[in-house]
């Protein structure tokens, strides 16, 4: 699912596993 995340103070657009959000991997962009 396209998921909106914070990757190095950028925020973008990716296709993200929820379980690696939950792991902490990525952060959810608010």
């Amino acid at each position: 699912q396209n998921v909106r995340v914070l990757v190095k103070g950028a925020t973008k657009r990716l296709r993200i596993c929820t379980s690696c959000i939950k792991n902490g991997r990525v952060q959810k962009a608010a």
